[in-house]
């Protein structure tokens, strides 16, 4: 059986350790910063702090060459965020950016219009949504959106709502995120992505079975921190 760590035990990593728990053994829980560095012999540590914290957890756990699996987004620095990705190749330790979504394989239909539209209740500043939600968003879009010019349009900024436009050069791509709706959605193009199917544990048994390509993970990573600090200019004028 592998042998887990999780340094973060909030409300996200209380879902994480359940699914830990069905793949292996989950030998310790660090809740502190002053705690993490433990001497139990672990084959995989699973960070999920608050991302403000990934850069120095996840580089000490690499330099200890134990493998990790780090919560989205690894920073929001794209040089710290190429660091560790740097950090990970020297050590050659494996290091998994978390892409749940991908997992649900799900087949889009991409249009010269499209719609991506996500909807929940949160007491999460709108500024975090780029980062929580939309991030999401911009992994399963890779593919499309990879190799483009992007040009971004912010169409109305609320409280709890933020709608924005993204243009390639051919197709538009048009986000909804709403932080005040009783009614959770996430679809894109009518593509429903909300299920009850555990894929965390599908995503976690993949990284640690080989079955991920670490290589293209890292690239939608940088792709996802790059694009989302552009949004971050239009949007949030930051």
């Amino acid at each position: 059986m592998i042998n887990f760590g999780l340094v973060g035990y909030g409300k996200w990593g209380k879902i994480l350790s359940k699914s830990i728990s069905l793949v292996g053994n989950l030998i310790f829980i660090s809740n502190t910063k002053k705690t993490y560095k433990i001497k139990k012999k672990i084959d995989w540590c699973l960070v999920a702090t608050n991302d403000s914290s990934h850069y120095k957890i996840t580089k000490y756990f690499l330099k200890k060459r134990i493998p990790v699996l780090c919560e989205k987004p690894l920073t929001r620095n794209l040089k710290l965020s190429r660091e560790i990705i740097k950090i990970s190749k020297q050590y050659k330790t494996k290091l998994y950016i978390n892409h749940v979504e991908l997992f649900k394989k799900k087949k889009l239909k991409i249009l010269k219009s499209n719609l991506i539209v996500r909807k929940k209740i949160s007491n999460d500043k709108i500024k975090d949504v780029l980062w929580k939600l939309c991030y999401h968003d911009l992994y399963l879009l890779y593919d499309y959106l990879k190799d483009k010019k992007l040009y971004i349009n912010l169409i109305f900024l609320k409280e709890k709502q933020v709608k924005f436009s993204i243009f390639d050069g051919s197709k538009e791509y048009i986000f909804f995120y709403d932080y005040q709706s009783k009614k959770k959605m996430h679809k894109i193009n009518n593509i429903n992505f909300i299920t009850k199917i555990n894929y965390l544990k599908n995503m976690i048994k993949a990284v640690i079975n080989n079955r991920v390509n670490l290589k293209l993970n890292h690239k939608q990573a940088l792709f996802c921190i790059k694009t989302i600090l552009l949004i971050e200019k239009r949007v949030f004028k930051i």
